[in-house]
């Protein structure tokens, strides 16, 4: 600090003058820096083929935003701290979800969680019955009398098999190594094909 006096005549007064100068740093007048911190991460979810599931992300901070992404790639319009898929099919078996929570002073990510189709009771069934290496299924087909002679064009007994070697769930539509049907009865002629076995929605 400096002290310098000053002493000069006013008129016919005498006066002194006192000058002080000071040094020192000042408040800038800046506010502190906030960006956003996630409290709850998302939670893997496993649902039914067909069905929806919900990722939820909580957050803090003000002024908060939402951009949630599916294997690394923004979802349109998914801009809410929840997020709920379309219908979900074999095609999103093992897909990621992560989100990006930003506001005005930045953003962080969150862990992804990670969506799984679930067996239902009926898929468990078919998949231990049809699945190799359990060996395929059997499926026996007939339209036989009780009693009296069966009728050609009318009756018929036979059986196909069927393996398909991976889950329809997780893999989609694929093609059965189908066997050629077996005759049991070599004096009636086959019947017409069965009808085509689909997964979905839980149920064969």
């Amino acid at each position: 600090m400096a002290v310098k006096k000053m002493i000069g005549r006013v008129g016919c007064v005498l006066s002194t003058v006192t000058l002080v100068a000071c040094g020192g740093g000042g408040d800038s007048g800046g506010v502190a820096s906030s960006p956003p911190t996630i409290s709850s991460q998302p939670q893997n979810q496993s649902v039914l083929s067909d069905a929806t599931a919900t990722f939820a992300v909580a957050a803090t901070g003000s002024g908060l935003s939402y951009q949630w992404k599916k294997n690394g790639v923004a979802v349109a319009g998914a801009t809410a701290a929840t997020y709920t898929t379309p219908a979900a099919s074999y095609l999103d078996s093992g897909a990621q979800y992560g989100v990006v929570v930003s506001n005005a002073d930045g953003s962080v990510t969150s862990s992804v969680a990670q969506l799984s189709l679930s067996l239902s009771a009926d898929q468990q069934a078919f998949e231990n019955l049809s699945l190799t290496p359990s060996g395929g299924s059997v499926l026996p087909r007939w339209n036989l009398n009780f009693s009296g002679a069966q009728t050609n064009g009318t009756n018929y007994a036979y059986s196909e098999t069927a393996t398909p070697i991976i889950s329809p769930l997780t893999n989609g539509p694929q093609t059965n190594a189908q066997g050629l049907p077996q005759n049991m009865a070599v004096s009636l002629p086959l019947g017409s094909a069965g009808p085509v076995r689909v997964l979905k929605g839980g149920a064969v």
